[in-house]
């Protein structure tokens, strides 16, 4: 797994950087497992001074370089953690709308307690369920790839389970509907009414029953 740091000056260097191997090694940013990534984490921690503001858009530039370079073998999902309101908004929307295309998804976790309560106001439009982003150059994203949770680490917001579930819960739709855009539809729905329709409706039907399943069937 990459893992990336951002709004930190690394040892050695003298400006705030926005995207940097937290282990120190750029050509090989990569940590073997969940225990890996918390080691690189603690390790960077020491010898990285934090800096502001929170600019996204140089992470998801280079995730979007990482999908484009693996994009024949597999799915990618970058997972952003923050306690900061997004700064650099038009460029990141440009970015994600850059990378709608492409197979990955991007997982934005918002985190604060009673101390530190944020409104993460950009957060939510960057999560694009109730209005899809359009770029700069006036571009409509192609899908919803973004999923904002926020989470209150004072012991009275969600648990373990419920931040995993919210985490997770957007993915398997979103690669769903990259890979019917590219005409592989998943082999389980051979037989099925998904399974008879053009892509165009199938996505819409997807996209339709995962919402219904989200608020409750009746």
């Amino acid at each position: 797994v990459a893992v990336l740091g951002y709004g930190g000056i690394p040892e050695g260097e003298k400006d705030a950087n926005f995207c940097f191997a937290l282990n120190g090694n750029e050509a090989a940013p990569e940590a073997v497992g969940v225990q890996g990534v918390l080691d690189a984490y603690a390790a960077a921690l020491k010898r990285t001074k934090l800096f502001g503001p929170t600019n996204l858009a140089p992470l998801i530039t280079k995730a979007n370089m990482i999908a484009k370079e693996t994009s024949k073998r597999s799915y990618q999902v970058l997972m952003i953690m923050t306690d900061g309101e997004i700064t650099d908004m038009v460029q990141t929307v440009d970015a994600i709308v850059a990378s709608s295309d492409l197979p990955m998804s991007i997982v934005i976790v918002g985190v604060g307690n009673k101390h530190h309560a944020m409104e993460f106001t950009n957060m939510k439009i960057l999560d694009g369920d109730e209005k899809g982003l359009v770029d700069s150059n006036r571009k409509v994203q192609k899908r919803d790839i973004v999923q904002f949770v926020p989470f209150c680490h004072d012991g009275k917001g969600m648990d373990q389970t419920e931040l995993a579930k919210a985490v997770l819960h957007e993915i398997p739709l979103q690669l769903v509907q990259h890979y019917v855009a590219l005409g592989e539809k998943p082999k389980a729905w051979k037989d099925s009414p998904f399974d008879m329709l053009p892509v165009d409706e199938a996505l819409a039907a997807i996209v339709n029953d995962s919402r219904m399943a989200g608020k409750g069937r009746p």
